[in-house]
C-alpha cells in the first residue's frame, strides 16, 4: 500500500503545480468530500504575499487573490465561485449554510458576520475559513453526510468552539458524535506558541496538573537543578522553533468579494491576466519528507510554565481533549503535526513574520 503523504501536488492548466495539505482520515471519504488546506505556493501574488495568498484584505491585487482561489479550487476539486467565506472574529458562532449562501465572499457581498464556523449538509457548497497560525478544524459526519469548517484560535478554543460544533452535528443534523471525524490542521505548535499568564488562565482547567504548583517547582529549580530534568521544561525540543512574542493577532478574513475589475477600474478576467503568468515559487523543491513535523503524542502537557510569567500552549491537544469530552472518539481525531511557524517556506505564519504575510485557507465540500 502506498504511504500516505500530507503534501499533495496537483497539476492544473497542464503545467501549474498547486500543492495543498491533506488528511489521512478524511481521505478515506474522498469519494464523498473534497477538502484541503492551502500552502503559500502555487499562486500569483508577490512580495511577502508570495504566492498563494487567499485573503482580499492583505493589500493584495484582488485579481491576484481571485486567480489564487481559482487555482486552489481547481487543485482540490470545487467551483471557487460557489465558495462560502467565514467572517472570523475569534468567537464561537457557527452558521448553518444553505444554497442561499452560495458564493458569499467570493463573488457576492458577504452578509455572514462574526462567524468562525460554517456547517452544511448541502452538496457542492464549499465552506472556507482562513488562517496564519490559528487552528483549522475540518469535520465530516459520514453517517449523515454533513461537513463543517471551523476556525479555532486561542479564544475559540477556550470557548470550546470545536465541541459546540459537534453539538450542532448531533442536535441539528442527527449525527452520531462517536462517528464524527475531525482533522486538526496545520497551525502553530506548542514550542512556537508562547502566551502570557492572562491567556494561560483560560486553559488552567485543561492542564493535566496543578499549574500553580508547577510554577513554584520551576522557580525553585532554577538555581538548584539541571533544567533538562525538570518536568516543566518538556516543551523544548530539538527542532528549530521561534521565540513567541506573546502578542495577540488576527488571522481572520473580513472579505470583500472581488468585483471583477482591476485597480484602474477596467473589466478583465483572470484568464486574460494570468493564464500565461509564470508560477512565482518553486513548489517542487519541498517534499512531504522535508516537512518539519512534531508528534502530538510526545507532548506530555497541554500547558507548560516556561518562566517569566510565560507559558507554552498546545492548542491542538486542548482541542482534542475537549472534543473527546464532547463524545468524539480519539481515533476519529487527527492532528496533522505540521506547524505553520516551523514551516514558513511552505505556510504563512503571523508570528514568524510579525504579521507580514498572506492568508491560508481550509476548505471542505460535499460532492
Amino acid at each position: 500500500m502506498k504511504e500516505f503523504s500530507y503534501l499533495k501536488k496537483i497539476k492544473i492548466d497542464n503545467d501549474i503545480e498547486v500543492p495543498f495539505i491533506s488528511s489521512k482520515l478524511l481521505e478515506k471519504y474522498s469519494d464523498r468530500i473534497a477538502f484541503g488546506f492551502s500552502t503559500r505556493l502555487g499562486g500569483v501574488s508577490t512580495g511577502h504575499l508570495e504566492s498563494m495568498n487567499l485573503s482580499f484584505h492583505r493589500n493584495d491585487d484582488p485579481a491576484c487573490v481571485y486567480e489564487n482561489h481559482r487555482r486552489f479550487a481547481a487543485a482540490v476539486g470545487y467551483d471557487e465561485k460557489k465558495t462560502v467565506f467565514s467572517d472570523q472574529v475569534h468567537k464561537d458562532h457557527i452558521r448553518k449554510c444553505t444554497e442561499e449562501d452560495t458564493g458569499k465572499g467570493i463573488i457576492k457581498e458577504n452578509d455572514i458576520t462574526e462567524t468562525d464556523g460554517l456547517i452544511t449538509n448541502i452538496k457542492e457548497l464549499p465552506l472556507m475559513t482562513f488562517y496564519a497560525d490559528c487552528v483549522p478544524l475540518l469535520f465530516y459526519a459520514p453517517d449523515k453526510n454533513v461537513i463543517a469548517s471551523v476556525h479555532s484560535g486561542w479564544k475559540g478554543t477556550a470557548k470550546k468552539i470545536g465541541p459546540k460544533t459537534a453539538g450542532i452535528f448531533r442536535d441539528d443534523y442527527g449525527c452520531d458524535i462517536s462517528k464524527l471525524i475531525c482533522f486538526i490542521g496545520p497551525s502553530i505548535c506548542k514550542d512556537c506558541y508562547e502566551i502570557s499568564s492572562d491567556v494561560a488562565e483560560q486553559f488552567y482547567d485543561m492542564a493535566e496538573y496543578d499549574i500553580s504548583a508547577e510554577k513554584e517547582i520551576y522557580n525553585d529549580s532554577i538555581d538548584k537543578y539541571d533544567l533538562k530534568n525538570v518536568h516543566v521544561d518538556e516543551y523544548k525540543s530539538n527542532k528549530t522553533c521561534i521565540d513567541g512574542s506573546g502578542k495577540s493577532y488576527d488571522d481572520s478574513d473580513k472579505t470583500d468579494s472581488w468585483s471583477g475589475k482591476t485597480d484602474d477600474g477596467s473589466n478583465t478576467t483572470c484568464d486574460e491576466l494570468y493564464k500565461t503568468r509564470d508560477v512565482t515559487d518553486d513548489s517542487s523543491s519541498i517534499t512531504d519528507n522535508e516537512l518539519i513535523k512534531y508528534d502530538p503524542e510526545n507532548i506530555k502537557d497541554i500547558l507548560t510554565y516556561s518562566g517569566n510569567d510565560k507559558y507554552h500552549l498546545s492548542l491542538q491537544k486542548a482541542i482534542r481533549k475537549t472534543l473527546i469530552e464532547a463524545g468524539m472518539k480519539e481515533e476519529n481525531i487527527e492532528i496533522s503535526g505540521i506547524c505553520t511557524a516551523c514551516n514558513d517556506k511552505l505556510l504563512f505564519s503571523h508570528r514568524k513574520t510579525n504579521g507580514l504575510r498572506g492568508n491560508l485557507a481550509a476548505v471542505i465540500m460535499l460532492r
